[in-house]
């Protein structure tokens, strides 16, 4: 990584008039101070940063091959985008036996850049000072930030990156410059090749949207697109070749299966695979080990590759860019189809349980569980103040709704709503 590059980078996003006054350089600096504070503070009550998802996480390659076949096997993933863990590679090479302590470092410097990044947002978007320093505070210690700042996983990085987008294209809406536009667009790049969910498709529509917004500077909206969107199209070009598939993520049939075979009775799915309505993969349940999709998969050769032929990693976990797994998620994705066709109210109900997740505190998700207990008092105060959850459900695990009682476990589990989250949107 260009690390002095990064540095101009982030210069360039946060550098305003207000920043280099008085007033704005004591308020980073206070901002900076309480981060320090907090996270010392936060050290010592038992919190410390988990790297344990590096060795079994389902979107990470195997860390003997991050570590001794890095770009090939980088190369040749088609279950997540390219970027993170060729990051996780690198930052394994570097750290000589002390990952979890490069990766702790790494991630800190990300809450610092992150907290920095929401004040001065809200500060160009004409937020009082004081308010804003204070929600900025209030966010720096909350449960969630504590929580996924300290574990090896891709949302805070994300998020970081979106709140640079945000302070991005606003500087590019006020001056509309050549090397903003590069870096937004830049932004938005790392963005899809680190994450599936923002898709090429997303990344096109802010450049449709500025070209619109700012016709007058078309031509450096253009140039500071090229280059970015150049990088992601052959990403995905890679990809159509080596594995036909137009995307970063070969995971969308496995995941949607989720939301559609899963939910429905068990009698049902053999019933319908007896009718060769669906598949016989649809009685196994999506993201198992491979050797239960093969009987029912067309013969798989290896192809000389381990990041495509190996079942496990050197961990132990289930290796899920192994090559079958692009076929089995293409049966999937038919009968997930089928799934939707046929019964469209058990789709719905799923989509509306999927609304009940993204609608609770993000500190409840399970694999943050390793540090929780050490900021229990902070919890119980922080998610009815702020979130507006109920006070007697901290830590009730989120489940899934049980196929025979559905509407029982809804009301149980309405509960678990951040209610404060639900007024906000």
């Amino acid at each position: 990584m260009n690390f002095p590059f990064v540095c101009s980078v982030i210069k360039s996003l946060t550098e305003s008039s207000w920043s280099h006054n008085v007033s704005g350089k004591k308020i980073i600096t206070l901002l900076a101070g309480v981060f320090v504070i907090s996270r010392i503070l936060f050290l010592y009550t038992g919190v410390r940063f988990d790297s344990h998802p590096l060795d079994g996480s389902w979107q990470y390659l195997d860390p003997a091959l991050l570590r001794n076949d890095l770009l090939n096997s980088v190369y040749y993933l088609h279950s997540q985008p390219p970027l993170f863990n060729l990051f996780l590679g690198l930052a394994i090479k570097m750290s000589a036996g002390y990952e979890s302590m490069t990766f702790a470092v790494i991630y800190t410097m990300l809450g610092l850049l992150l907290s920095l990044s929401m004040f001065l947002i809200m500060v160009r978007l004409g937020v009082n000072e004081k308010l804003s320093f204070a929600l900025t505070v209030l966010f720096m210690i909350s449960p969630s930030a504590i929580l996924y700042e300290n574990g090896l996983f891709y949302t805070y990085p994300v998020t970081c990156l979106l709140c640079l987008a945000t302070i991005s294209i606003h500087r590019l809406a006020e001056r509309a410059t050549y090397v903003d536009a590069l870096i937004f667009f830049l932004l938005l790049a790392v963005l899809v090749l680190v994450r599936s969910v923002f898709h090429i498709v997303w990344f096109a529509f802010f450049f449709v949207v500025l070209l619109i917004g700012k016709r007058a500077n078309w031509k450096k909206v253009v140039v500071g697109f090229l280059v970015p969107f150049s990088v992601v199209l052959l990403c995905y070009g890679k990809n159509l070749y080596l594995f036909g598939m137009f995307s970063t993520s070969s995971w969308l049939g496995m995941s949607l299966a989720y939301n559609t075979t899963e939910k429905l009775p068990v009698d049902t799915v053999k019933s319908l695979v007896k009718k060769n309505i669906l598949s016989n993969l649809s009685q196994i349940e999506p993201f198992s080990p491979v050797s239960l999709y093969l009987p029912y998969l067309p013969p798989v050769h290896e192809t000389g590759i381990p990041a495509l032929d190996n079942q496990f990693k050197s961990t132990g976990a289930i290796n899920y860019n192994h090559i079958a797994y692009l076929e089995a998620s293409k049966v999937y994705l038919k009968d997930s189809c089928t799934v939707i066709r046929y019964f469209p109210i058990t789709y719905l109900v799923s989509v509306v349980g999927a609304f009940r997740v993204f609608m609770i505190p993000s500190n409840e998700y399970h694999k943050l569980r390793v540090n929780r207990d050490h900021i229990e008092l902070l919890e119980s105060i922080y998610n009815p103040l702020f979130y507006g959850q109920l006070p007697s459900v901290r830590g009730q695990p989120l489940g899934v709704f049980p196929k025979e009682s559905l509407g029982k476990a809804i009301w149980h589990r309405i509960e678990q709503v951040g209610f404060f989250i639900v007024l906000m949107y």
